[in-house]
């Protein structure tokens, strides 16, 4: 009689562990659907966030931004381009890539400072400055083109654009060709 309870009991458990297996690999499609469902483009891996920020910035102040802003992880980038603005700004030719970091630098380190890294295609720069149009110009590669407490009418007269939306940054700065 022993022996047929331990029988069934291998049994229920031999069974049982493809269905556990099930279970965990329909979790990891529920989840790759709603990282497939991201409407806002924030849900990037921690390792490839692109710094839109600086350490310890708030919510508010990210989302001013228009970043996306995760602190859930204390060691990673919380204020972070989305996957929209990175697919728009990180789509620079190969010829036209400008050089934003040093030879062997890693991919957290350029994203770290702001740029674009892909390494994709041997003998051109990784790391590279993102590309923006007009005055879609990120708040780190901003160049001024005003004085300080420069209004937004005098900034605007000289040909520059204006974006007082982002403290402790440039407000009147050159816009990109």
């Amino acid at each position: 009689m022993m022996s047929k309870i331990v029988t069934l009991v291998v049994v229920v458990l031999v069974l049982g562990q493809p269905s556990l297996a099930d279970k965990d690999s329909s979790s990891s499609s529920s989840s790759e659907e709603s990282f497939s469902s991201d409407t806002n483009g924030c849900s990037i891996a921690p390792r490839q966030r692109r710094e839109c920020g600086y350490r310890g910035i708030s919510a508010s102040e990210c989302e001013k931004r228009n970043c996306c802003f995760d602190a859930s992880i204390s060691e990673e980038i919380w204020c972070f381009f989305s996957k929209f603005q990175d697919s728009s700004q990180c789509s620079v030719g190969t010829k036209k890539r400008k050089d934003c970091g040093y030879p062997g630098i890693s991919a957290k380190e350029c994203q770290a400072i702001g740029c674009c890294f892909d390494p994709s295609t041997g003998g051109v720069n990784f790391c590279f400055y993102p590309k923006f149009k007009g005055c879609s110009v990120s708040h780190k590669f901003r160049k001024e083109c005003g004085y300080p407490n420069i209004s937004g009418k005098d900034c605007q007269s000289n040909g520059c654009c204006y974006d007082p939306s982002i403290p402790e940054t440039i407000w009147c700065f050159h816009g990109s060709k």
